[in-house]
């Protein structure tokens, strides 16, 4: 695995530092921007709008690499699967994306033991999106959106 510290990126150092060079590459290889989000952003996030991909703060460049790639999976995720403009679940779309951006990471040659802090940290990032999304099912019926909430679900057992 290429390690974004061998392009001068001090470990532990400034958190806004530049995005490395690979990462920029891998970006223009894929059709989209990246860019430092710096606003109340949380160490070590990112985000996606359209083909825009915003990196937070750092203090990881293992992490960062891998915040990038998922984030990388959900921008491919909108063009190869969801075509129909939405997916099942936020649980499922986070999935998705992280299958996409790991899948997209090991084309490249970066792969991540199943016990290493960068696979750690993309469970525990696909994790916090259970209480938010997997205890509540969106259904839309006839343009209602109905809600089951789990609280009604122990009622009827």
């Amino acid at each position: 695995m290429v390690n974004p510290l061998a392009e001068g990126q001090a470990q532990g150092g400034d958190m806004l530092r530049e995005i490395p060079t690979s990462i920029q590459e891998l970006a223009a290889t894929y059709g989209v921007s990246v860019s430092r989000h710096t606003v109340d952003t949380v160490v070590n996030e990112g985000c996606s709008a359209g083909r825009d991909i915003y990196l937070g703060k750092s203090d990881d460049p293992d992490l960062e690499l891998i915040a990038f790639f998922h984030e990388l999976g959900h921008v491919l995720s909108e063009e190869r699967v969801c075509k129909r403009g939405c997916v099942l679940s936020i649980l499922s779309g986070e999935g998705l994306a992280w299958e996409l951006g790991l899948g997209i990471a090991f084309e490249h040659g970066y792969e991540w033991k199943y016990d290493s802090k960068a696979m750690k940290y993309a469970r525990r990032c696909l994790v916090s999106y259970i209480n938010n999304d997997a205890t509540k099912i969106d259904v839309a019926e006839a343009g209602m959106v109905v809600l089951v909430q789990k609280q009604g679900r122990e009622g009827e057992q």
